[in-house]
């Protein structure tokens, strides 16, 4: 199951970080409110780590906009999957892509994965 797990995670952050070198990620939280606005955020990921209030914030957003949402990775890791240093906010905007990073998320069982407002206890 390690192995599975580890190889998932490889993969997902591979995808993620594909997702962004396309120009197809949204990083950072007023880039992300764009996609949403635009109607092109598939899927919103928060870092584990996110504050309360971004958590919170884009959850509401997501729930709002029926944006699914995937909370995983710390600031650090999720950056450095997107080039950056730290990232606590970023959505994906390619349907394909986004696709295979909820699967991927799915497969491991241990990612917070949610149609929105249920992160952080909300709903």
């Amino acid at each position: 199951m390690l192995m599975t797990i580890e190889a998932n995670s490889r993969k997902w952050q591979s995808m993620l970080g594909l997702a962004c070198r396309a120009g197809r990620a949204a990083i950072g939280r007023e880039a992300v409110l764009d996609a949403i606005k635009r109607r092109k955020a598939l899927v919103l990921i928060i870092a584990d780590d996110a504050s309360e209030r971004t958590a919170k914030e884009f959850a509401v957003l997501g729930q709002k906009h029926g944006i699914p949402i995937i909370q995983r990775e710390n600031k650090r890791s999720l950056g450095l999957c997107l080039g950056r240093d730290a990232v606590a906010i970023a959505a994906v905007t390619n349907k394909e892509m986004a696709k295979e990073l909820r699967i991927i998320a799915e497969a491991v069982g241990q990612d917070k994965l949610c149609s929105g407002g249920d992160l952080h206890g909300e709903n």
